[in-house]
């Protein structure tokens, strides 16, 4: 998931796929501490931002999105066990 990263993530697709990623990193125990700098690349990052909207996914327990959710907002991930 944080190869999804590497590309700026705007409009409603890239909305969806940051929060994507941001359930992911929760799932596998990261604190929001250690998910925000994974966004710093992202248009209009700042720390404080990204914590605030980090922290509500987290307060929100969103569960993990599936392969097929994230392949209709157009992203493929190389990581992806699914993908083929």
């Amino acid at each position: 998931m944080q190869s999804a990263l590497n590309q700026p993530l705007e409009g409603k697709a890239g909305h969806s796929m940051r929060l994507a990623v941001a359930v992911e990193f929760f799932n596998k125990a990261y604190t929001v501490d250690q998910t925000v700098p994974f966004f710093q690349n992202q248009p209009g990052f700042t720390p404080k931002r990204a914590r605030y909207f980090i922290q509500d996914v987290k307060n929100r327990s969103y569960k993990p999105f599936k392969c097929e959710t994230i392949r209709k907002l157009g992203f493929c991930l190389p990581e992806c066990p699914g993908r083929g």
